[in-house]
């Protein structure tokens, strides 16, 4: 609960038993504070009436109330940013994840390419060795640019 503060005029025995009052949650009554503080009620009701025990105590538990209400707001913003971060966290991991299959597979690729143009290469080796003129027209024929008019 929000600590009270005295009010102007309020004696320190008088704040004291506000206090203990205060204190002693939703069963409080006078005259358990009188057996309490060893007074009667009618000792303590002018208290009462002079420093709005009553209207202190009422605003003490909206305060409280509201008080509560924050905190329960700030720890939700505090979820919500904790769920943000672990979401950003894992859609940069999956990007980074995506990123490194995209290279992987590229990698894969080229050795395939690779692979197939030395199989392609050692198909032709044995043309070359037996016929490298022939082979060369053939590949120059290939590879010369066609133009159609």
């Amino acid at each position: 609960m929000t600590p009270p503060r005295p009010l102007p005029g309020e004696s320190v025995k008088a704040f004291a038993a506000f206090k203990r009052y205060l204190d002693m949650g939703e069963k409080r009554s006078l005259a358990k504070l009188g057996r309490l503080l060893g007074v009667s009620r009618q000792a303590l009701e002018p208290w009462s009436v002079k420093f709005k025990w009553q209207d202190r105590i009422k605003a003490a538990l909206v305060q409280d109330a509201e008080d509560e209400c924050a905190t329960e707001q700030r720890a939700k913003l505090e979820r919500a940013r904790e769920i943000e971060r672990r979401r950003q966290q894992v859609q940069d991991t999956a990007w980074t994840t995506g990123q490194q299959a995209i290279r992987m597979a590229r990698n894969i690729l080229r050795k395939i390419l690779v692979t197939r143009v030395v199989a392609w290469q050692l198909t032709w080796l044995p043309h070359v060795v037996r016929s490298p003129t022939r082979t060369a027209n053939h590949l120059r024929q290939q590879l010369r640019p066609t133009c159609k008019s």
